[in-house]
């Protein structure tokens, strides 16, 4: 292991027009990756196929220190919700985020939206820590001008 545990690491793929193919291919890469902690796929086309491979990656292990995933504002069937039900219960530090993007018109109801109903509070506090390092780096435009396009808690 060459990474850096002191040093979180995520993958902001925000409204990237992620499909199921694309993100198989991501999922995979998960397998032997052990150092990201937050991955934000919201605002994506991630159906049934992509939260199959996402489940397979992640109970056999993957990603271990993954705490925080973000599919918010992707269509998930009710078997891709009992799919992601059934891990949480694998991996209770991971928090699941799912439902619809909260109103950015509305920075109140963003501020108050909460992830998954009956989420546990063990490990909030960095997945909180991880948002807010997304949202500063959002903040300072890349070199090469992308934004970033985050979604706050």
């Amino acid at each position: 292991e060459s990474a850096k545990h002191d040093e979180d690491m995520w993958v902001l793929l925000a409204n990237a027009n992620v499909h199921d193919a694309k993100a198989r291919k991501l999922f995979e890469a998960l397998k032997s990756n052990s150092s990201i902690t937050s991955v934000n796929l919201s605002a994506n086309h991630i159906g049934d196929e992509g939260i199959q491979a996402l489940v397979d990656v992640l109970q056999d292990g993957g990603a271990p220190e993954l705490i925080n995933l973000d599919l918010r504002g992707n269509t998930l069937s009710d078997d891709a919700q009992q799919l992601l039900t059934d891990l949480h219960k694998r991996r209770k530090q991971l928090v699941i985020e799912t439902g619809p993007l909260p109103d950015e018109s509305a920075p109140e109801a963003a501020a108050s939206s909460s992830s998954k109903p009956g989420t546990p509070a063990k490990g909030r506090g960095r997945a909180a820590h991880i948002q807010q390092q997304q949202q500063q780096q959002q903040e300072q435009p890349d070199k090469d001008g992308w934004d970033g396009q985050s979604i706050k808690d």
